[in-house]
């Protein structure tokens, strides 16, 4: 919770796939409050009261998770409406804001992200969801500590370039700052 809370503020990206592992890990303890408490929440350093606070996170989690069938895999609504957002942001910043930096960057990871919807198999994910999924496999493979070809590190290095920015303008937005370049192309 602390960690969500402190991702989600600074990088939107990192708080996405941070959501992603906290539900893949809340589904390897079967969705158990009791392995939480045990395995997760005992290691905080910190007080009870705070103890309290994330435990009343994680039974939120899993009471939203079984609620929504995500026993097995899919996403909170939450994510999944931040994934939009960051969809509809992407779209925005290439054909709308047509952002100088962002269009290059989109140039350099396009026929990676184009690969990775391919890959994915569903005609109806996003640019953004496939390069979330391309990024979080690379972090899954990495924690497991296996080999990334040099092919896939470049690849992923387009992608988090890309998205890297993506959440820098994000932030933007919802504080108010972004705004429409003085000059477009229309």
């Amino acid at each position: 919770m602390i960690v969500a809370q402190q991702k989600k503020k600074e990088n939107i990206i990192e708080y996405i796939l941070y959501m992603w592992n906290v539900e893949d890990l809340l589904r390897s303890l079967n969705l158990e409050i009791a392995s939480v408490d045990s395995r997760i929440i005992k290691a905080y350093p910190v007080d009870d009261e705070v103890k309290k606070t994330i435990r009343e996170w994680y039974v939120g989690l899993i009471k939203e998770m079984k609620t929504f069938g995500l026993l097995q895999k899919g996403h909170l609504p939450e994510v999944n409406e931040l994934i939009a957002e960051l969809a509809m942001l992407h779209d925005s910043l290439l054909h709308l804001y047509q952002d100088p930096r962002y269009i290059e960057l989109e140039r350099h990871a396009n026929e990676n992200l184009k690969e990775l919807i391919q890959k994915s198999g569903s005609k109806s994910i996003t640019a953004v969801e496939a390069g979330l999924n391309g990024l979080y496999g690379v972090l899954l493979l990495r924690m497991k500590k296996k080999m990334i070809s040099k092919e896939t590190e470049e690849s992923i290095r387009t992608i988090s370039d890309l998205f890297a920015l993506l959440a820098v303008k994000y932030k933007d937005m919802k504080n108010g700052n972004l705004s429409f370049p003085s000059e477009r192309k229309n």
